[in-house]
């Protein structure tokens, strides 16, 4: 995305638009450009951050979920005995 920089010449976004390697740029240290693109970068890290946690919840229910069932066959095969 092509932004209007504060000495008055164009420059590209370091955040804004599609497809930006959050992780890259924040190993950089790279700035936003302008105020836009400081809160585009903000909004990609909420968004690489959610991302992630979604995962953790994910991977922690399933293990509870399968879990869970082991326990309940292991429960059902010990009372048929």
């Amino acid at each position: 995305m092509i932004l209007q920089l504060k000495n008055g010449k164009n420059g590209v976004a370091n955040y804004m638009g599609p497809g930006t390697e959050i992780e890259k740029r924040l190993r950089r240290n790279d700035p936003g450009r302008t105020p836009a693109d400081t809160v585009a970068k903000r909004h990609d890290l909420d968004y690489a951050l959610d991302s992630a946690l979604d995962s953790v919840w994910y991977s922690a229910s399933d293990y509870a979920w399968n879990s869970a069932n082991a326990i309940a066959k292991a429960s059902a095969w010990a009372s048929v005995e």
